[in-house]
């Protein structure tokens, strides 16, 4: 197909699976109307190991933007430059992978240049008629809303991890060009700095994951399931009821507000299944629920149930693995 002027973006601050993901999506999405595909990544130095991973997914060309991400008020120059390329450029779509800092920037974008956004995609594809369908849970993950976008840009975060990486048919060219940013005081002023703690758990990349929820009863009980992690290699999730009630950080959940994660097998223990829930992990390979409550959602997605006590069947899995050693 003959490509037209107009571009497609994704704009990135990284090249991790994630990113490769979406931009593999975003090559995807651009072949098939016959736009050109370009990445955008608004980082401070262009790795040739970042050019050779993103011309792998699909990049037909690479727009850097050498800003540090990590600078204070730097969220307004981002806006600033993005805004002003695609004044100039006119793409008929950008796409964010989603995160603290572009959930910011990707939202101001579109007020500067006077169009929509959805946020927290799950699925990307166009119409018949040439418009791109966006579809998110929406709030309360009882539904899956789908916007369609007449104005252009179309513009969307997406949540990482929905769009798994593979390389493409077609790689890219990987041709740079650096654009000039305008380096201002900007809007925002340091009052302190904290400490970042992150989790040691990457779930996004977890084999086999142990999945706690309100059901686990007591944090006492939740801390049973790190033990059960520890001798068999999986990690530790949460349902937002756990986190909720206490017994596990924001870090470990999973669901519309937390993680999207896709394991090998995932094992829910006292789970109810809400939507919101299962929209985080409805991708695993294999899912083992243990809920005594037959009516529990959760049932109705697994491959294996177990309806029994969660913290019954976690004494008896620790008990057969002191027995096995």
């Amino acid at each position: 197909m003959e490509k037209t002027g107009n571009p497609l973006w994704v704009v990135l601050n990284d090249t991790d699976i994630d990113a490769l993901g979406l931009t593999a999506k975003g090559a995807a999405l651009a072949q098939k109307r016959g736009l050109i595909f370009s990445a955008v990544l608004v980082k401070v130095e262009l790795t040739e190991e970042d050019r050779d991973r993103l011309s792998a997914s699909g990049a037909e060309s690479i727009l850097h933007l050498p800003i540090d991400t990590q600078t204070c008020g730097c969220e307004t120059w981002v806006r600033d430059a993005l805004a002003s390329l695609a004044r100039e450029r006119k793409p008929a779509a950008i796409l964010f992978l989603s995160s603290l800092f572009f959930c910011a920037v990707a939202p101001a974008v579109a007020a500067a240049l006077k169009t929509g956004i959805t946020a927290d995609c799950t699925k990307l594809e166009w119409d018949d008629e040439g418009y791109l369908f966006q579809s998110r849970p929406t709030f309360g993950g009882r539904m899956l809303a789908t916007i369609r976008t007449r104005t252009l840009p179309a513009m969307a975060t997406v949540r990482r991890g929905v769009f798994p990486f593979q390389a493409a048919d077609h790689p890219g060219m990987g041709r740079t060009k650096t654009i000039p940013v305008s380096i201002g005081s900007g809007v925002v002023r340091l009052l302190e700095e904290v400490e970042k703690r992150e989790s040691p758990q990457n779930l996004r990349r977890a084999e086999l994951i142990f999945a706690g929820g309100r059901g686990m009863d007591s944090k006492e009980n939740f801390k049973r399931l790190y033990e059960l992690a520890a001798r068999t290699g999986g990690q530790v999730a949460a349902s937002r009821g756990a986190v909720a009630a206490g017994f596990a950080p924001f870090a470990c959940q999973v669901g519309q507000t937390g993680l999207t994660v896709r394991p090998r097998f995932y094992v829910a223990f006292g789970i109810s299944g809400a939507v919101q829930h299962l929209s985080g992990m409805i991708d695993s390979e294999c899912i083992v629920a243990v809920n005594p409550d037959r009516g529990a959602p959760i049932h109705q997605v697994s491959d294996y149930s177990i309806y029994a006590d969660a913290g019954q069947v976690i004494s008896g899995l620790l008990d057969a693995l002191d027995q096995k050693h």
